[in-house]
């Protein structure tokens, strides 16, 4: 609550505006309106989701259409020219033109082998991977009403949806060529496979839940927090029933740890084996486990950019003793660290404005809408999270908690490495999911307070009469 609570408080109340507050209130009213003649709809309501997701994240692409920009760009000129010839050139073309990926940043190789296979199979340039994201980010919004219905039940996990299609972020977003699209789809399956438990068997579903976060880490290294999560949400459930009921201890947690056996033996399996055969095949001579940890926190430790990508660190990115120098200098002035730490923390969740990703398209919408816009709407939720937390403690929902871990350990992983405002797109769909349960709770009181009042009705009505008799 803290945290959330410092998230809020970055936010620039003057900028936003009060036309764009009471707006994301529209949106949201009619969400949750919509929310509720939806349910009616069954196991339909996903189709509906899927189509409402897909079809606004296609008209994006029709009428905002951003061109590739800054590491975007050089990860898609890389696809594009791995594309243009034969998989057995592609050693020779990455040792021309993508030393810094084959062999420092290796760990982001398999995304730009999944841009090359949408090239060669679709080709059309960039627009054919905006389309292949655009279905993966509709597919996150449905694995959103999934989850939402089974942390506070369907209506909620409908809405929980809805908040996600129309958040500004994700859907300005849609044309960006970002690993973020397909790493947020996976995660979010992982994190279904694990909460809802499709499966019959917990073993089968903790094994597809590795499967899951290994190719959401494949798209993009951000999984390790994710599985102590897991392993926390975990401990979390066999203690709630381990108070209960004492006879079932030693099997409680026989089960967890073969469940979790599964989930990491899937997860750590699959790394390795693509890391065994991209370095087999010279596409990358370094290793995929190598995370170049020593320069995000470096970064993550600068007060003088904030925690945020600078110049001076970058130039030292591959110079792990000048690295681990500036860390031991900058850890020396815990005030500084302490002061940089809360900033962090508040930009993470508190800063919505994506403009580096609209060059080229500025203006009105680029300048003004999309980031205040943003804010207002992130405002509304986060706020109704900080209240989802508080009723967490009171309802004891687990599944509730596996979100709140989600979110905390993401928290403290980055009080400590870089950040950057765009890190928080992992985030979107988590609190969507927990501001829902809170707007439907507010809804449900206006609707009292409305039925309470009826009679108001009631007596209009009764006057329009004797007016009409006489």
């Amino acid at each position: 609550m803290l945290l959330l609570g410092t998230s809020v408080c970055a936010f620039k109340y003057q900028a936003v505006g009060i036309p764009y507050i009471f707006l994301s209130m529209g949106i949201v009213l009619v969400c949750v309106s919509v929310a509720y003649f939806m349910e009616r709809l069954g196991a339909w309501s996903l189709a509906v989701v899927g189509v409402i997701a897909l079809g606004s994240r296609l008209l994006m692409l029709a009428v905002w259409n951003l061109p590739p920009q800054n590491d975007f760009l050089t990860t898609y000129e890389i696809a594009l020219r791995l594309s243009e010839v034969s998989v057995c050139q592609w050693g020779s073309v990455l040792s021309d033109i993508g030393q810094l990926y084959r062999d420092y940043w290796c760990v982001h190789m398999p995304f730009i082998l999944s841009e090359t296979a949408v090239l060669k199979i679709f080709g059309g340039g960039y627009v054919s991977i905006q389309i292949v994201f655009a279905f993966f980010s509709a597919g996150s919004c449905v694995l959103n009403v999934l989850l939402g219905e089974k942390v506070f039940g369907k209506r909620i996990g409908i809405l929980a949806g809805l908040l996600y299609i129309f958040q500004p972020t994700a859907l300005f977003f849609t044309s960006v060529l970002s690993n973020q699209h397909m790493a947020v789809f996976f995660c979010l399956l992982g994190l279904y496979f694990i909460v809802a438990k499709p499966l019959k068997s917990g073993a089968a579903n903790s094994i597809l839940a590795g499967t899951a976060f290994a190719f959401s880490q494949l798209a993009r290294p951000e999984m390790y927090v994710v599985l102590v999560a897991v392993v926390c949400y975990e401990i979390y459930a066999i203690l709630t029933v381990w108070k209960n009921d004492n006879t079932k201890r030693g099997a409680l947690i026989k089960t967890a740890v073969f469940k979790m056996a599964g989930m990491f033996f899937m997860f750590f399996a699959i790394l390795l084996l693509c890391n065994i055969v991209l370095t087999g095949t010279g596409l990358i001579r370094g290793s995929m486990f190598e995370g170049n940890f020593s320069y995000k926190i470096a970064v993550g430790m600068n007060a003088e950019s904030q925690g945020e990508w600078n110049a001076s660190d970058a130039e030292v990115c591959n110079d792990s003793e000048e690295l681990n120098r500036r860390i031991r200098e900058r850890l020396q002035q815990p005030g500084k660290v302490a002061a940089l730490v809360l900033k962090k923390e508040g930009a993470l969740l508190g800063s919505y404005d994506y403009g580096w990703c609209t060059e080229g398209k500025m203006g009105y919408i680029a300048e003004k809408f999309f980031p205040l816009m943003s804010e207002a709407y992130m405002l509304l939720i986060l706020l109704c999270v900080i209240a989802a937390c508080v009723y967490g403690f009171k309802s004891g929902k687990k599944e509730q908690m596996l979100l709140e871990l989600f979110l905390f350990g993401f928290f403290l992983i980055f009080a400590l490495i870089e950040v950057q405002n765009r890190y928080n797109f992992l985030f979107l769909p988590v609190l969507c999911i927990l501001a829902s349960g809170n707007f439907v709770l507010f809804y449900n009181i206006y609707k009292k307070f409305l039925d309470k009042n009826v009679f108001i009705d009631r007596v209009s009505g009764k006057f329009a009469k004797k007016v009409l008799k006489k």
